[in-house]
């Protein structure tokens, strides 16, 4: 349980703190916590009020979180190798974060759109994997000193 509520603030800090980010850079002016020149922003600007939109927007990005936070069990809760854990989390992030991006109206559901997002995706994927590889490897390193003192 407190897995799922760190997940879920997690990812409503982080969601509210990018589109306040971006709102202040392309918002001219107005707040928007989805874009609402994309497929479901348009849907949601059309037929809700600027609350109900907000809303929808911290939930969606509160699942983000929750995504991420489970995410990390295909490496932690499973015997797979580091090979076949890390195909099976950028395939089911992929897929998950596709989803909930389009819900989140991160970008028009067009090629164009579609081919920046699964690039942005792949990018900040490899850069989070690198990261996270290089701090396991000093804590294994650091774990393997202590052994053989």
């Amino acid at each position: 349980m407190k897995r799922f509520i760190e997940g879920l603030k997690t990812g409503a800090f982080i969601g509210v703190v990018m589109s306040l980010i971006f709102s202040g850079f392309l918002g001219q002016g107005g707040y928007y916590p989805m874009y609402p020149g994309s497929f479901m922003g348009e849907i949601y600007y059309e037929h809700l009020t600027s609350y109900q939109v907000t809303l929808i927007a911290v939930i969606i990005w509160g699942l983000i979180g929750l995504l991420f936070q489970f995410g990390k069990m295909i490496f932690t809760h499973t015997d797979l190798s580091l090979v076949a854990a890390t195909i099976l989390h950028f395939i089911t992030m992929m897929i998950f974060m596709f989803i909930l991006a389009v819900l989140a109206g991160w970008f028009p559901l067009k090629i164009l759109g579609l081919t920046i997002y699964i690039i942005v995706f792949i990018i900040v994927y490899i850069i989070i994997w690198n990261i996270t590889r290089r701090k396991y490897q000093q804590v294994v390193s650091g774990i393997n000193e202590k052994l053989q003192k």
